[in-house]
């Protein structure tokens, strides 16, 4: 019996691109590559070619989310915004109930000091 090892393959490579489309085809220029199995204080675990970097932002090209957190780690550029949770996570009216009444309950046990 064989078996096969399904780790994911790594580094990602960073690349640069005129287009949506291009990106699809990889029909753009390498600037970098990222590897989240190694160490975050590890060499190779970003890799920027900044002579690049710097070109491609510098004719327009839009980095994603993930790319302009490392861009601006690395001072290539700001770091996005982090954005708030959603309200959609929020606990919903009886869970916030709950913990207030919890809460109450606790200060009340509590010896007075």
């Amino acid at each position: 019996m064989v078996v096969a090892n399904l780790a994911p393959v790594y580094p990602y490579k960073l690349y640069g691109a005129k287009g949506i489309t291009t990106v699809a085809g990889l029909k753009g220029k390498k600037v970098g590559t990222y590897n989240p199995m190694v160490d975050k204080g590890h060499a190779e675990r970003l890799v920027i070619k900044e002579e690049r970097v710097k070109h491609w932002l510098g004719v327009g090209a839009l980095p994603t989310d993930r790319v302009a957190k490392f861009f601006g780690d690395v001072g290539l550029g700001a770091k996005p915004a982090i954005r708030e949770t959603p309200s959609k996570s929020a606990p919903k009216a009886k869970a916030q109930e709950r913990a207030k009444a919890a809460d109450e309950a606790a200060k009340a046990a509590a010896p007075e000091a």
